[in-house]
């Protein structure tokens, strides 16, 4: 529990809030068997079927595995198991996977870690060269048997009024995400470059006021239903559409700084700020300067006074 107070007219008030967090689990199991093992050279990396299961909240969660002889590194010849996230939807900081390999030598094989996608889950698993011949390998096919228990956390909150409320489902960024992916009911049409993205009017407008003025009087783009992107590439726009429905970046690393533009263009005020929030986290010598152009340029005020301060210290 703690404390928080924020300034009002007639000068302070405090609000209590406090949190609760339970961790509810499910266990998926899941086999991978391998033939003809010993024809397959060191160094090769194989890859299983991507597997799936759904978290306590149902929400879909899919992951899948990759195998690696090694020889002579620093444990020895071995068998090298690694688990790689495919997708979720379940925010990075509530959702947990434990991979189990079931081996009947009686040692522990697992690994576990965040699940976020496209990225690895916890550390490798390493078994030994004669472990896989004893108990994994029978008539030359490795037969891999995993169990994988997702571990996801739940948070409600209480304010001092008393009234509990639960961090958003994240169904409904699934929701959203399909009803831009697969353009179910959408009315008007937006190009970028060659490419055309269809979506809803209402989700726009409601989401920027450029396109809500732009829907609101009568333009021509309000009359055709069609609206052409100019200075925006393509793969930027498609990021710019995936958080004007769901708030969320799949590619911040890459388009960072065209974002951060693009995000101004469109009075997409929180877009900016976590632009801003990551160019600055990444700054150095060598991108500082541009990146104090580009923050003057666009004001983005806070990012232009993280580039000066870093310029200050380190150029």
């Amino acid at each position: 529990t703690f404390t928080e107070t924020s300034a009002t007219t007639s000068g302070f008030s405090k609000m209590e809030q406090s949190c609760k967090t339970t961790v509810k689990s499910t266990t998926v199991s899941n086999s991978w068997i391998v033939q003809k093992y010993s024809s397959i050279g060191s160094n090769v990396k194989l890859r299983s079927m991507v597997f799936t299961g759904a978290a306590h909240s149902r929400q879909p969660v899919s992951w899948y595995y990759q195998i690696e002889k090694q020889t002579n590194n620093y444990n020895g010849n071995c068998l090298v198991i690694e688990a790689f996230a495919d997708s979720t939807y379940i925010p990075r900081f509530r959702i947990h996977g434990e991979i189990h390999l079931d081996c009947r030598s009686g040692n522990n094989y697992t690994c576990s870690g965040v699940l976020e996608t496209d990225t690895k889950i916890g550390n490798s698993i390493n078994v030994s060269t004669s472990t896989v011949n004893s108990y994994l390998l029978a008539n030359d096919t490795l037969t891999l048997r995993f169990k994988c228990t997702l571990h996801e956390q739940h948070v409600n909150w209480t304010s001092k009024q008393g009234v509990d409320q639960q961090i958003p489902d994240a169904q409904l960024v699934i929701h959203l995400d399909d009803l831009l992916t697969k353009s179910t009911f959408s009315d008007v049409t937006l190009i970028a470059g060659k490419k055309k993205f269809l979506a809803h009017k209402a989700i726009l407008a409601a989401r920027s006021s450029v396109f809500a003025a732009m829907f609101n009087h009568e333009m021509q783009e309000s009359k055709e239903n069609v609206v052409k992107i100019t200075d925006i590439k393509p793969e930027v726009f498609q990021e710019v559409l995936r958080f004007i429905y769901t708030g969320t970046v799949q590619k911040m690393d890459q388009f960072a700084s065209d974002l951060l533009i693009a995000a101004e263009m469109y009075a997409l005020d929180n877009l900016k700020s976590k632009c801003g929030d990551h160019l600055g986290s990444t700054l150095s010598v060598e991108t500082a300067t541009a990146t104090l152009a580009l923050a003057d340029k666009h004001n983005a005020l806070a990012l232009k006074q993280q580039a000066i301060q870093f310029i200050s210290k380190h150029v």
